[in-house]
């Protein structure tokens, strides 16, 4: 699946199906207390200070890759990782939080 999940500054999000299943609800927006968490996250200063990408050790078929791209203030944050790598502590919190409103996608 290749999805991109697009979460705005005012908390409208959109998500992009290149391939994989297409839910037929949207998330028209992120409820206040989630955007909040997402956005306290990403302005840590732990966040800006991740490396460039986490991979896990060769081997393995069929990981998922993950890429996280946040424009925060003018600077542009990025960083990638595959499904079996060790993740920081803040990068995993911001994953399940992007994941909970992608699975959001399939109640509405």
């Amino acid at each position: 699946m290749d999805r991109v999940l697009t979460v705005d500054h005012d908390g409208n999000a959109h998500v992009k199906y290149v391939t994989g299943p297409s839910p037929h609800g949207d998330v028209p927006h992120v409820d206040a207390t989630t955007l909040a968490r997402l956005h306290l996250l990403v302005s840590d200063a732990k966040f800006a200070a991740l490396e460039a990408a986490y991979l896990p050790p060769p081997g393995g078929a069929d990981v998922q890759d993950y890429v996280i791209t946040v424009e925060l203030d003018g600077r542009r944050l990025q960083t990638m990782t595959r499904d079996g790598a060790e993740r920081p502590a803040i990068l995993r919190e911001v994953m399940g939080i992007l994941k909970e409103i992608l699975t959001s996608l399939a109640s509405t």
